[in-house]
């Protein structure tokens, strides 16, 4: 089975960075970091919040697959 060959330890850093990337393009566009590069065109704001939106829930979904998939294999070896 796909679960078996998933590393977990690696799933669970592609959700810390998942997540961090998540938050920091919000906190990036809030203190208008962003505005010199993206004020050409305002639906790109629209985009990068959904993108943060998707990385978010994404980086959720894989942090609870991993930790399950880690717990799994340790209670298996013991």
């Amino acid at each position: 089975m796909i679960i078996d060959r998933l590393n977990a330890r690696a799933l669970i850093w592609v959700a810390i960075i998942l997540m961090v990337v998540g938050v920091a393009l919000p906190f990036l566009m809030v203190i208008h970091v962003l505005d010199p590069i993206l004020k050409w065109n305002s639906t790109v704001y629209l985009i990068l919040n959904f993108a943060a939106y998707f990385f978010q829930v994404l980086g959720f979904i894989c942090g609870i697959v991993g930790i399950a998939i880690y717990t799994s294999r340790r209670k298996r070896s013991d």
